[in-house]
């Protein structure tokens, strides 16, 4: 296809995402429960913020996200709907490929995403 004046400002064709975008609910779910981490450990003794690496900082955030959510102390945030958070995966886009290593991941339960 050339391009021209008659298809200036159609968009790119994409391929169809395989599934539908998340609820805006779980991502609020999700927000406060990293949120509600961070407060745990900034208000904790396990690490010095001030002098940690992002490595060890990391390592703890991960910990308390895995708190939060064996807590209940955020409503909806629960191993039934969540599995633990994983450090330095690969995640896949819609398309296939191979994306950048995030530092922590959050994923449903793979037997609920049908229903989301």
């Amino acid at each position: 296809m050339t391009s021209g004046f008659v298809n200036l400002g159609t968009p790119p064709i994409r391929p169809t995402e395989p599934f539908a975008a998340f609820d805006a609910e779980i991502i609020r779910t999700i927000e406060k429960a990293i949120c509600e981490a961070w407060n745990l450990l900034r208000c904790s003794a396990r690490i010095d913020l001030s002098t940690a690496n992002e490595t060890d900082i990391t390592k703890e955030l991960q910990d308390s996200i895995i708190d939060v959510m064996n807590s209940g102390s955020v409503n909806g945030f629960v191993p039934e709907l969540f599995n633990h958070p994983s450090r330095d995966g690969s995640v896949m886009d819609y398309s296939g490929n191979i994306q950048k290593r995030s530092q922590i991941s959050q994923f449903i339960c793979q037997n609920l995403c049908p229903y989301l």
